[in-house]
């Protein structure tokens, strides 16, 4: 059988073509790519991973969300002074979900990137389909929408379906 790279004839070259279009797909799917993940240390601290390859990325949990005011970013992580902000709500809950899913690592945009650094600003925004489609979970954390009474749907249905998640960009 020829090569990839071999023209035979005709036919090979079609299925040559073929087998290269293939190739590069695969490797520009593969090729590297790096993420931050967010964890609970010892003490229950929301600390994050280093830079993780994207051969060594662990299971992890996705949230999807919308960004309202007193969002914890990544400085605030790092620092460790962000869990007095709204915005650390959904943090809270993303890492609690993931823990009762059985996952110790989870992702959330607004705190996992350093969005003062263009560069990995642009590589985030060009990988950030295949985050969502490679985590093990996604959770979606809808600020405007109460369930203090989960069991009530009336309390919460009409609110569901108004809230801001369903029109954002």
């Amino acid at each position: 059988m020829p090569s990839v790279f071999e023209e035979n004839s005709d036919d090979d070259l079609t299925v040559n073509r073929t087998q290269i279009s293939a190739l590069d797909a695969q490797q520009n799917y593969l090729r590297l790519w790096t993420m931050r993940l967010l964890y609970h240390d010892d003490a229950g601290k929301v600390r994050l991973t280093e830079d993780l390859l994207n051969g060594n990325i662990p299971r992890y949990a996705i949230l999807s969300h919308t960004w309202g005011s007193e969002e914890v970013v990544f400085a605030d992580i790092k620092d460790s002074t962000g869990e007095s902000k709204t915005g650390f709500a959904k943090i809270k809950f993303c890492g609690h979900q993931a823990q009762l899913d059985g996952l110790k690592y989870f992702w959330v945009d607004i705190c996992c990137i350093e969005k003062s650094n263009n560069t990995e600003l642009q590589e985030v925004i060009n990988s950030m389909f295949r985050w969502y489609h490679r985590a093990a979970k996604c959770y979606v954390y809808l600020a405007d929408v109460s369930t203090r009474t989960p069991n009530d749907q009336s309390s919460w249905i009409p609110a569901f379906w108004v809230s801001r998640w369903f029109t954002r960009g």
